[in-house]
């Protein structure tokens, strides 16, 4: 058999893939009155206009291009032909049980469809203001880039020390902890113990964690004691906490809108769910264990 070239082959299976929905639940219930023209039969099951209009335009959004072309109409009817077809062998072919299977798929298919336009019509979101984006953002403002970044000063040693060098250190730490002014130690007192000086703002991922660990830990003023990563030491201290501000209102408001959108959707949703489920008479079954 000749392959059918990429493009066609895309076209027929799309096509053979909606009709079979359209195939299944008609399987379900009982098929409408059809008024349309009839264009083929096969086995007496018929195939209109309405099917191919259909098709045409669940596939390609009705462009009006296509919508007229008469090439593609007559490839869209052999399609549909072919998919009737092969819904009448596999009737025969299938089991009963295979059948019931895909009876109740069609089923859950069409109830989609009719949940869609249930949706469409009744669960009408509420439209998203300016006031409800501003009131999300000055809410929200950590999620927009505001933070509390902790201003550190570090000393450090980028290499271990033997047993005389951590004696030194711990002789000297007092002297560190009562010096309000760690980069000038370093630069004469601090040189014969071999630290540098660091300040920065603290982000998570510049220090070790062990180090990171710390610095959580301690509050504005207040000194670490040493600590050892690799045989390296580090004192720290935090020094001032500096509040870095969100981004501006302007640059983030168009995604905040479509949040909000989303939220207002979902809430549109639920409710309408709440009110059609009031209206019907429900009973859960209980299931065995």
């Amino acid at each position: 058999m000749k392959a059918l070239p990429k493009s066609n082959t895309l076209l027929f299976s799309t096509l053979l893939l909606l009709n079979g929905c359209f195939q299944a639940a008609d399987e379900v219930n009982e098929s409408p009155i059809e008024t349309s023209v009839i264009l083929a039969k096969v086995n007496n099951q018929v195939i209109t206009e309405k099917n191919v209009a259909l098709v045409i335009n669940q596939t390609f959004a009705n462009n009006p291009m296509v919508t007229n072309n008469p090439e593609i109409r007559k490839k869209i009817l052999a399609s549909l032909v072919a998919s009737k077809a092969m819904n009448e062998v596999m009737l025969k072919e299938l089991d009963q049980e295979q059948i019931n299977d895909i009876k109740i798929r069609a089923q859950h298919y069409q109830e989609e469809l009719f949940v869609k336009a249930y949706l469409q019509q009744h669960a009408v979101p509420e439209p998203v203001t300016s006031a409800m984006i501003n009131d999300y953002y000055h809410n929200n403002l950590e999620k927009f880039g505001k933070v509390d970044v902790k201003i550190v000063e570090v000393l450090q040693r980028k290499s271990k020390l033997n047993e005389n060098e951590r004696d030194a250190i711990l002789t000297n730490l007092a002297t560190i902890n009562v010096t309000d002014n760690w980069q000038n130690f370093v630069e004469n007192q601090g040189k014969s113990l071999s630290l540098s000086y660091i300040k920065t703002k603290f982000y998570p991922g510049i220090f070790d964690k062990e180090v990171s660990d710390v610095i959580e830990t301690l509050n504005v003023d207040e000194n670490s004691k040493i600590v050892f990563v690799q045989g390296q030491p580090y004192i720290i201290r935090v020094i001032a906490v500096q509040t870095l501000p969100a981004k501006p209102l302007s640059s983030v408001s168009v995604t905040i809108r479509k949040k909000l959108a989303a939220l207002q959707l979902k809430k549109a949703v639920k409710e309408s769910s709440k009110q059609v489920i009031e209206k019907m008479d429900v009973v859960y079954m209980e299931l065995d264990d």
